[in-house]
């Protein structure tokens, strides 16, 4: 019981976080510019951060290499999850510029901030490993296929680009001559299909399997920018929020049902029957262990990811419609926590 109510008060904090972001937006404090500078450091600057401090800290060479095996329950559930959003989407007719949101919060997952203090409260140190674990097949796959289709709710797809131009825009003292503007676009458009946070993944991961250590420093800088990546992104919700509520247009839309069933419930039970046929492998014991597939079951039930708002808005795409959502599937975690205990109760 004591471990429910840890998760639980972890969900709390979460709404805390959120109002003073509310509160910091209604006072006048938080304004259109500064809403854009939380956007792009949470994108360039927190992320990448808090990745590096994961990978490092959380993983050795001999961990990684065990992940792989590890990795197939959690991909194969979202590859599944993500089928599924694409074709409630489809049949909904979800809005151009809200579809690749719709399928992103269908699917992914709060692995981290959420996911592994509850993880940990509810199974104990054995969970971290596993929590991680689903932590990499969901960044990576965020920051990949979801990120792709969050780029096109903006729009942003016909721009003019040309690689050839690209070097000589870099060492041209004339960035703004209009001849550049091709090569400009070619620039941000790899930024856009390998995004910053992906690429500091793969470094990180190639790294550590290479025996490299950090410098302490380097280290301790990483750990300080990282933590700011969760607060940071609930501030924005909360900022995001409130515009909403000032132009009356926080309301139920179209959509907010299925997301909820399929973050909630869909993706969870993906996760059981994926488990289920793992326990009736013979030998699949030593490779998935009851902790690990419990841990797999919480982690796909937990909320759309915090940072889901802010990419969203830095595509162009509907931020308001994602801010939503985020906060309706958070506080019905606070239901769905304690019954997946219940259920896993039943199923292990």
């Amino acid at each position: 019981m004591s471990s429910v109510i840890s998760a639980v008060e972890v969900v709390l904090s979460i709404f805390v976080m959120i109002s003073v972001g509310m509160l910091l937006t209604h006072i006048g404090w938080i304004k259109e510019a500064e809403g854009k500078f939380l956007s792009r450091f949470v994108i360039r600057v927190a992320l990448p951060a808090t990745i590096v401090s994961n990978i490092f800290q959380k993983f050795t060479r001999e961990s990684l290499i065990s992940i792989p095996m590890g990795l197939i329950i959690p991909v194969i559930s979202l590859v599944l999850s993500m089928l599924a959003a694409i074709l409630t989407a489809n049949a909904m007719k979800i809005p151009r510029n809200r579809k690749g949101a719709f399928i992103v919060m269908f699917t992914f997952s709060n692995s981290v901030f959420i996911g592994l203090p509850v993880c940990r409260a509810l199974f104990g140190e054995d969970a971290v490993a596993p929590t991680l674990t689903y932590y990499i097949a969901n960044t990576t796959l965020f920051w990949t296929i979801g990120y792709s289709m969050m780029r096109m709710d903006g729009g942003k797809t016909k721009e003019k680009k040309s690689f050839k131009g690209i070097f000589a825009y870099l060492f041209s003292k004339d960035k703004k001559n209009p001849a550049h503007n091709e090569a400009k676009n070619a620039l941000s458009f790899l930024g856009k299909v390998v995004p910053l946070p992906l690429l500091f993944l793969l470094a990180s991961v190639v790294l550590v399997l290479l025996n490299v250590k950090l410098p302490d420093f380097l280290m301790s800088s990483v750990n300080y920018l990282g933590g700011t990546v969760t607060p940071v992104s609930l501030v924005y919700t909360g900022y995001v929020l409130m515009n909403m509520i000032k132009k009356r247009n926080f309301s139920w839309k179209r959509g907010y049902l299925a997301i909820c069933a399929g973050k909630l419930l869909l993706v969870p039970a993906v996760v059981i029957a994926l488990c289920a046929i793992v326990k009736a492998i013979p030998g699949a014991g030593g490779v998935y262990t009851d902790v690990m597939l419990k841990t797999f079951l919480i982690e796909a039930a937990m909320p759309i990811m915090t940072q889901t708002t802010i990419v969203e808005g830095s595509c162009g795409g509907d931020a308001e419609y994602v801010a939503g959502a985020t906060a309706l599937t958070t506080a019905l975690s606070l239901v769905f926590i304690p019954l997946y205990m219940v259920v896993i109760g039943l199923v292990f």
